[in-house]
């Protein structure tokens, strides 16, 4: 069920209070009605053409390496934006999807195939940080199962409403606007811009908030970037989080129908290039097709293109656990 009703947010500079809406620091182009049933159509005929012909590689989780305390913070990869990270002893859990489909719809838009692990399976999860509630990233299932644990939500503003009714506890949630931080136990989460949209259903378009995410312990700075379009926000989070040494930035969905919703490669390696990252991660890709490009074409366009520009490009396999310092592959390349 949606929310029946909405907070107004009047003292964030984000909320546009006559519309009762949040908004982007400029307008971003729309889709349109014809374009996006065209879409949905075109989607619904043939979306297996976009998928792997094969099974790609995973791997099975080491979770002892991945816990392991020694001032590495580590990381898992789950398909598309679906995250776990280990820093400073906490398990972070980001946009954590894997059901069998990202479509309200549940015919189309599927996982290519099964998750490396399933949330029964993992670790104690501490926080769960959450960019928006587009269905390919707020899974009510899956945060069913994390409001059970008790994890700490951090989210943007007017996400708690869609967290409450999964019987997440308001105090276990944290809302942000860009720019604001939470410390939770020497880890300082900050909601940083991201150039999107929100809702779930066409009652709700706008009424909560996006955002990409800094998480910070120490000396280490891990940036997320959420779903965003292209903008100047990238080269603000570079200079106001320099040294970042992992950014996992949005790398697929495209398309010219919505070309302000998702960035085409290229603008993924400027935005990375923008932020100064000692290394990047494509995400957003290699779990469901939701746009009519193969399920690989974003990271074969954009990691030689990151090479080539000085960047350094981490692809680990799905389920593999990897740190800044782990050599990687183009897996992907030997896939059909």
């Amino acid at each position: 069920m949606f929310p029946r009703s909405f907070q107004a947010y009047p003292d964030s500079p984000n909320y546009d209070t006559e519309k009762r809406k949040f908004t982007n620091p400029q307008a971003l182009r729309s889709v349109t009605f014809s374009d996006g049933a065209s879409g949905v159509l075109k989607m619904l005929q043939g979306e297996s053409q976009y998928a792997p012909k094969n099974k790609y590689p995973m791997m099975q989780p080491e979770w002892p390496l991945f816990l392991k305390d020694d001032d590495t913070s580590r990381f898992i990869w789950f398909g598309h934006s679906a995250l776990l990270m280990r820093i400073a002893k906490q398990t972070v859990a980001v946009d954590p999807v894997l059901g069998p489909s990202v479509s309200p719809l549940l015919i189309n838009m599927r996982r290519y195939q099964e998750p490396a692990a399933p949330v029964s399976a993992w670790p104690q999860v501490n926080v769960v940080l959450l960019s928006h509630n587009h269905y390919d990233h707020f899974e009510k299932e899956t945060l069913k199962q994390l409001a059970a644990a008790k994890a700490l939500f951090i989210v943007p503003l007017g996400m708690s409403e869609y967290l409450r009714p999964l019987g997440v506890d308001s105090m276990h949630i944290k809302e942000l606007d860009w720019w604001q931080t939470v410390e939770h136990e020497g880890v300082r989460y900050t909601l940083v811009p991201a150039w999107h949209n929100s809702g779930r259903s066409l009652r709700d378009s706008n009424k909560s908030f996006w955002g990409g995410y800094i998480v910070q312990h120490a000396d280490e700075t891990v940036y997320y970037s959420g779903d965003t379009a292209y903008g100047p926000h990238f080269a603000e989070i570079g200079r106001r989080f320099p040294n970042i040494s992992v950014a996992f930035i949005e790398n697929g969905q495209y398309d010219r129908r919505w070309p302000d919703d998702h960035m085409t490669p290229d603008l993924t390696v400027q935005a990375a290039m923008d932020v100064k990252a000692q290394h990047i991660v494509p995400v957003h890709w290699g779990a469901y097709s939701m746009a009519f490009h193969s399920w690989n074409e974003p990271v074969l366009k954009s990691v030689p293109e990151m090479r080539a520009r000085g960047l350094k490009p981490l692809t680990p396999y799905q389920g593999q656990v990897f740190d800044a310092g782990t050599e990687t592959n183009m897996w992907f390349q030997d896939v059909e």
